[in-house]
């Protein structure tokens, strides 16, 4: 929960610290390459649903929360702690950059982490072969920008992760509201940094939702 415009405490120090000792600082990739995404100047929704061309996008049955991050680099090793817990199902993970899908991709790989990734700058015959193994199952967790956001339904994701909160509120249900689709129940995690709680409770504000702070048995809920 949000109290008075501060964080509760971060799960990243009960969690990563020790890690974030053992390891280097990492270097954050530069704020570039942003897909286009649609402005976003209407006013609150009275309902947690959104109207597509073909279909309705809805927040209920969905458990949104949020861990909270001191600096941008411990995202990484928050993620890395999540990952057992991604594989349980299909996860998708948004970032707002396409560097930042690239970057995050080649760190996973790195720590010997399975995953897949997807943006706009990718040659469409490559995307249509890494949905194809998405869909199908081979790949269970996918890194991707909003590209991946609007009209593509996989039935399997029911985990979704932030680990950039979207550049506008209208994004934020174009990305979890798919793991809700199809009658299916789902799990939304942001990755929150101290300049991203007046974000935060503007979605709250806008759905007319909460979001609270991640609890430990996150893994039981998916």
């Amino acid at each position: 929960m949000l109290i008075n415009g501060a964080l509760q405490p971060t799960y990243e120090t009960k969690h990563t610290t020790k890690r974030k000792a053992k390891r280097g600082p990492e270097s954050s990739p530069l704020a570039n390459g942003k897909e286009a995404a649609p402005s976003s100047s209407s006013p609150k929704r009275n309902s947690l649903t959104s109207e597509t061309e073909n279909d309705e996008l809805t927040l209920e049955g969905i458990k949104q929360f949020f861990v909270a991050v001191e600096r941008e680099e411990w995202k990484f090793d928050t993620l890395c702690d999540l990952y057992d817990t991604l594989t349980i199902t299909q996860a998708v993970i948004f970032c707002n950059t396409k560097r930042k899908v690239d970057w995050l991709t080649e760190k996973m790989r790195e720590a010997n982490f399975t995953v897949s990734s997807m943006h706009g700058d990718m040659p469409q015959k490559e995307r249509d072969e890494i949905m194809k193994e998405f869909r199908s199952g081979q790949s269970r967790v996918l890194i991707t920008t909003d590209v991946w956001a609007r009209g593509i339904d996989v039935q399997q994701v029911s985990l979704v992760i932030n680990y950039d909160l979207p550049n506008n509120r209208e994004l934020y249900i174009h990305r979890i509201g798919r793991s809700g689709r199809f009658g299916r129940k789902g799990v939304a995690i942001n990755f929150v940094k101290s300049d991203d709680i007046r974000i935060l409770r503007d979605i709250e504000q806008y759905y007319s939702t909460q979001i609270d702070e991640m609890p430990m048995n996150v893994a039981d809920l998916i």
